[in-house]
């Protein structure tokens, strides 16, 4: 008894580090089993990251470990991922999961796994699934090469008038960007007033505090913000003021628990204006004031410059694949080939006048276009591309508005989201591409 009370002293004192996600899973379980359910959570959630994308096993551990250490709301955002997986698991049943059924969501998240029916014997980590769809079209789902030929969804007509998604109220409310979670189905705003990130459900349109300035070490302004999806991150940009000073926070999309902060080198000054997430996690960021793109490896600390020579008053960018982005600055819309590091402009149909764009982003071989024009009307449009990938061959509107903040823009599979009003009421519009 001496011998097992010294050796669990021993391991509630250790630090949470591990290997890899082998050993993480395993000091994990330990962490459990001696009751010191906060190191269980680091633990499973550092095997989550060393392991396999979407791996069913680790996500059931973390699951358990975000239950028993308090936090029932992400582990039921973690089963809904799982559940949306096909896994079945024996969450119903189990002890560890009392919190989670407590929870007024639970009904709804029961009725979806009993469809899956009961859990195997021997639960083995399977080979990850496809990416849920989610915002950023290189983020979630493969992107085809703009130098091939457009895809025939590419090609057909834009689908549905825009319809309301949902309203909300938050006095005063200034906003700043749109993201949206379609696992947990949440909307994420910026408040650019009060510097901090919300958080709007889209069934039962409550709006909560995700994270603000005080508790997530941003700067004097967020600029900009996006979903990966495939590993639960929110990635966040925030800026000193107008002048070019700029940290990278990485977040857990879940729950806004701040897992990373990246800065510059000391000699680097840079204002990160826009943020993309490509498949492998590799995250980048425009410098809109001297003109550059930077990028982020997965697991570094430390951002690289990806392209100089982006052309002046950079303003939005999106990523078409690994070597490819569009980005929008007041020269008009330029094709950035990330590897030869060379800039050429994108020609538009004759006679189109967009305006000034604001934002862009990619979507089955098109471009994604905001913009407003001089007597300061909204209009987002989808742009076709030619085979060449220089020439947008025809833009077709989705929606014009008075009101539409063209910077709270997102994209979600074959939904575009975007939010109208913004002072005190505001309301989230969708529209289906087809």
């Amino acid at each position: 008894m001496l011998v097992a009370a010294f050796a669990v002293a021993l391991l509630l004192q250790a630090p949470a580090d591990c290997s890899d996600a082998r050993d993480c899973r395993q000091k994990a379980l330990d962490a459990a089993t001696a009751g010191d359910y906060e190191r269980f959570h680091d633990l499973a959630w550092r095997a989550v990251q060393k392991g396999k994308p979407n791996d069913p096993d680790l996500m059931y551990v973390l699951a358990r470990a975000q239950s028993l250490s308090g936090r029932p709301g992400d582990a039921l955002v973690m089963l809904q991922r799982l559940t949306q997986m096909g896994v079945a698991t024996d969450v119903a049943t189990s002890d560890d999961f009392r919190r989670v059924r407590s929870l007024k969501d639970w009904p709804d998240l029961e009725a979806k796994m009993a469809a899956l029916g009961s859990p195997p014997a021997a639960a083995k980590p399977s080979a990850p699934s496809a990416p849920a769809p989610g915002p950023g079209g290189a983020a979630s789902t493969p992107a085809p090469s703009p130098s091939a030929a457009p895809p025939a969804a590419a090609a057909r007509e834009l689908a549905d008038a825009p319809e309301d998604a949902l309203a909300f109220s938050v006095p005063p409310f200034n906003p700043v960007g749109l993201a949206y979670d379609a696992v947990s189905r949440r909307f994420i705003v910026g408040d650019r007033g009060a510097n901090r990130l919300l958080v709007v459900d889209e069934l039962s349109h409550h709006v909560t505090p995700l994270v603000s300035a005080a508790s997530a070490g941003f700067y004097a302004a967020i600029t900009a913000f996006e979903i990966d999806a495939r590993r639960g991150d929110l990635w966040v940009a925030s800026v000193n003021g107008d002048g070019p000073d700029s940290v990278l926070h990485k977040l857990q999309l879940v729950s806004g628990r701040v897992l990373a902060e990246v800065r510059l080198d000391s000699n680097e000054k840079a204002r990160l204006d826009d943020l993309a997430v490509a498949q492998d996690g590799t995250v980048f960021a425009l410098d809109s004031q001297s003109g550059r793109i930077f990028r982020l490896a997965p697991g570094s600390r430390r951002m690289e410059v990806a392209t100089k020579g982006v052309p002046a008053g950079a303003r939005s960018f999106t990523l078409a694949d690994e070597r490819t982005a569009f980005v929008v600055s007041d020269e008009g819309i330029s094709r950035v080939d990330l590897q030869s590091k060379e800039a050429s402009a994108v020609r538009l149909p004759k006679g189109t006048d967009l305006g000034r764009v604001e934002k862009i982003r990619w979507v089955d071989g098109a471009l994604l276009i905001v913009a407003r024009t001089p007597d300061g009307e909204a209009r987002i449009g989808r742009a076709r591309m030619d085979g060449s990938g220089h020439t947008l061959t025809h833009v077709q509107l989705l929606s014009v508005s008075g009101d539409a903040d063209t910077h709270a823009v997102t994209l979600s599979g074959q939904l575009v989201y975007y939010l109208v009003g913004g002072k005190q009421e505001s309301t989230i519009r969708r529209a289906r591409l087809r």
